[in-house]
């Protein structure tokens, strides 16, 4: 029973992020940056939901795991880099080479992290959770605790404004990690939950 729930939690949680983006790239269509604004929430929600499902999963062959993770976004990429290709004749010849050898690197979100790097039209996702696996790699890698990745996430937060640089998905990711690995010392310590709400609460006036 237990488990039918969570799968029901993680599938109502994929399928609001999934409209939302939708009524994000709707707004976006008809001008409306009000509402483009207000529905641009799926991305991080499904960076949440990933975080949260690797939280407490064992990762016994890393360089495999890597690999498979690869695959898994690198395929798709390619499939939107060929329609690209028959697509973009219209793109200037330099603005188009430039996109397609970032696409082939998975470096197209690049821009989403350090603001000042030329926009690509692509799948800017892909970069960053490819990010966020490599992080999980090294975490696992060399066993960096909780505290760490809890401190490192917080200087993240209070940073992105002082710096071009936004680490909002990858932040939404570990706070979806970190979600799931307290997630038992939490509903058993309400003195730990209000404590942490308290400094997400603060941390948002502080950047603010």
């Amino acid at each position: 029973m237990e488990n039918d729930e969570y799968d029901y939690g993680i599938s109502c949680g994929r399928l609001v992020a999934t409209i939302f983006i939708v009524l994000c790239h709707v707004a976006n269509f008809y001008n409306n940056t009000t509402l483009s604004q207000f529905f641009n929430v799926g991305v991080p929600i499904f960076f949440v939901i990933s975080g949260y499902l690797y939280g407490n999963k064992e990762i016994h062959n890393i360089k495999r795991w890597l690999y498979v993770r690869f695959l898994r976004l690198y395929i798709p990429l390619l499939l939107y880099v060929i329609c690209y290709l028959l697509f973009s004749i219209t793109i200037d010849k330099a603005g188009r080479t430039y996109s397609i050898v970032m696409m082939l690197l998975n470096l197209q979100g690049l821009n989403h992290l350090i603001t000042t790097l030329p926009t690509v039209n692509a799948p800017w996702f892909f970069t960053i959770i490819m990010l966020c696996y490599l992080c999980i790699a090294f975490i696992k890698y060399f066993g960096i605790s909780e505290k760490h990745i809890v401190i490192f996430t917080c200087i993240a937060y209070l940073v992105t404004p002082l710096v071009k640089v936004d680490f909002s998905g990858i932040m939404a990711f570990f706070i979806g990690y970190l979600w799931k690995k307290k997630t038992p010392q939490f509903v058993g310590n309400k003195r730990k939950m209000l404590l942490s709400i308290f400094v997400m609460f603060l941390a948002i006036i502080i950047r603010y």
